[in-house]
């Protein structure tokens, strides 16, 4: 823990403010790389226009990185995530048109706190996927979490 506390001090990315995790993962982009016959370095110069318009949207303060193919993941002091995610998803969807599950996690108060944030934004994009839903914010979605949680073999008995 104290290395990575020395890390964000080095960043200057202080650990005091109140943050959320935001998971963006892109639903449509193998359909995307398939209908313009995308080859990697194509793919890789999307990506990086994603992020160049999720930037538009951010603060200086944010932070806004690609962990995978189709997969991003954007830390911010925003008030409202959840209004900064319609907007990105609005502006994605016209700008490109892909379509993305997003999960907001919980907000961040301690450097333990980005971590189980990060889970569970991945945890509702996986929700998402099978609800149909595009946006997920933790606060709305806890029930589903505390579901999410609960072993196949008893579900079925629910």
């Amino acid at each position: 823990m104290a290395v990575l506390k020395h890390r964000a001090e080095i960043f200057g990315f202080s650990l005091k403010l109140k943050r959320y995790v935001i998971v963006l993962d892109i639903i449509t982009f193998n359909n995307y790389i398939e209908t313009y016959k995308l080859n990697e370095f194509d793919v890789q110069q999307v990506k990086q226009n994603i992020i160049d318009t999720i930037k538009k949207k951010l603060s200086n303060n944010d932070i806004i990185y690609n962990i995978s193919e189709d997969r991003f993941v954007i830390i911010t002091q925003d008030k409202n995530p959840l209004y900064l995610s319609q907007m990105i998803q609005k502006d994605i969807e016209k700008k490109y048109n892909l379509k993305f599950n997003i999960g907001i996690g919980k907000e961040c108060l301690n450097i333990e706190d980005y971590y189980v944030s990060f889970t569970i934004a991945n945890k509702l994009i996986k929700i998402g996927r099978i609800l149909s839903e595009e946006i997920l914010f933790y606060k709305d979605w806890i029930l589903y979490l505390m579901l999410d949680e609960v072993p196949d073999y008893i579900k079925k008995y629910i």
